[in-house]
C-alpha cells in the first residue's frame, strides 16, 4: 500500500506547487471545510462552531539579500459561525460568522513599508444544501475589512465568492467541483476548486482536490488519525498610509508539505497540530494601485501550527 500511496501524494504535491506559481489564491480558512464533512456536522444539529487557527512560518532566506534570513511570517484566526436550517427534510440551510484575522509580517531590510501587524475582520454568509440526488453544495461570500486601525471602504475592503460541490460518484469516491473568485484592493481573480477524494479502506484516505485538501489520512481508530498534505500560506494586505509606499498592497504566498496528527473524540470537539517544511514562494510588493509590482523569491523555512473546533 505505501508503494502506491506515497508516489501518489508526492505527484500531487509537485503539481499543487507548479499551479501555485500561477494562480494567486487567497487564504481559504477554516471555515470553509469540505461539504461532506460540514454535512457531516451539520448532521449533528450543533448550531454554534468556534474555531481558533494559527501558523507561523520561521525566518527565510530571499533573493534581494546576502545579510542571511530576512522574511517572517505568522497568521492566527479566531471565528465563530451560527447554522441554521429552514429545509430539513433536504438538509439545506445557511450560516453567518464573524472572524478575527491577526497577520504577522516582518520583512528585514524592507524598503516599501515599516508596519508588520495587520488586524482583519471578516463577515462570512453561506448557504449549504443536499437537494440534488447523490450531490452536496455550499456557496459562501466572504466580506474583509482590512488593517481595521486604517479602514476605509474603497481601500480597505476585499471579497470572496466560493461556491463548492461534491458528488458521490461511489460509495469510496467523491468529485469535488468549483470556484473562488476575489475582488477588491485593485485584485480581481477567478480558479477553479476541483479534484477528488478516495476512501480506500477502513484506514486510507486519499484527498485530491486542489488547492484545497491534498492529503493522505491513516486513521488510527474513531478518535485519532495522521496525515501527510500539502498546505498553502496565501495572504494579501494593504499597509497604513504614513509608509515610505503608501497604502501599498503585499500578497504572501507559500506552499509547504507537512505531518499532521487529528484528535476527534467526538462531534462536539476537534485539534490538529501539525508541522513541516515550506518549499518557498513570493512575496509581492506594489503600489496602492497595484502596479510597479516587486516579485521577492522566499526560499524554504520550517512551520508549524495548529488548529482547534468547538461545536456547540
Amino acid at each position: 500500500m505505501k508503494k502506491i500511496l506515497y508516489p501518489i501524494l508526492g505527484l500531487m504535491i509537485i503539481a499543487s506547487g507548479a499551479l501555485k506559481a500561477d494562480v494567486e489564491t487567497q487564504d481559504l480558512g477554516p471555515s470553509e471545510i469540505p461539504p461532506e464533512e460540514a454535512q457531516q456536522l451539520k448532521d449533528e444539529k450543533h448550531p454554534f462552531k468556534f474555531d481558533i487557527l494559527a501558523d507561523y512560518v520561521a525566518e527565510a532566506d530571499t533573493n534581494r539579500c546576502a545579510c542571511g534570513k530576512n522574511v517572517t511570517f505568522g497568521t492566527a484566526i479566531a471565528e465563530l459561525n451560527f447554522v441554521f436550517y429552514y429545509k430539513e427534510e433536504y438538509k439545506e440551510g445557511a450560516a453567518i460568522g464573524l472572524s478575527y484575522i491577526q497577520t504577522y509580517l516582518d520583512y528585514r531590510d524592507n524598503p516599501f513599508f515599516n508596519q508588520k501587524n495587520y488586524e482583519t475582520v471578516r463577515l462570512l454568509f453561506s448557504t449549504f444544501t443536499s437537494r440534488l440526488c447523490n450531490w452536496e453544495w455550499q456557496a459562501q461570500v466572504g466580506i474583509y475589512f482590512d488593517d481595521l486601525p486604517y479602514w476605509t471602504f474603497n481601500d480597505y475592503m476585499y471579497y470572496d465568492i466560493t461556491a463548492w460541490g461534491r458528488y458521490a460518484y461511489s460509495q469510496c469516491v467523491g468529485l469535488h467541483i468549483g470556484f473562488l473568485a476575489q475582488t477588491g484592493m485593485k485584485v480581481d481573480r477567478v480558479y477553479p476548486i476541483v479534484g477528488f477524494d478516495w476512501q480506500i479502506n477502513d484506514r486510507w484516505k486519499i484527498n485530491a482536490v486542489y488547492p484545497v485538501n491534498i492529503s493522505a489520512v491513516y486513521t488510527i481508530n474513531t478518535a485519532w488519525n495522521v496525515e501527510v498534505a500539502a498546505r498553502f500560506l496565501d495572504q494579501r494586505h494593504r499597509t497604513k498610509r504614513d509608509e515610505p509606499l503608501p497604502e501599498a498592497i503585499w500578497h504572501y504566498q507559500t506552499a509547504g508539505t507537512e505531518f499532521g496528527v487529528n484528535y476527534n473524540p467526538n462531534s462536539s470537539f476537534s485539534l490538529n497540530l501539525h508541522g513541516g517544511y515550506s518549499m518557498g514562494g513570493h512575496l509581492k510588493i506594489a503600489n496602492r494601485n497595484y502596479h510597479r509590482r516587486e516579485r521577492i523569491r522566499i526560499e524554504g523555512a520550517p512551520y508549524g501550527g495548529g488548529e482547534v473546533i468547538f461545536n456547540f
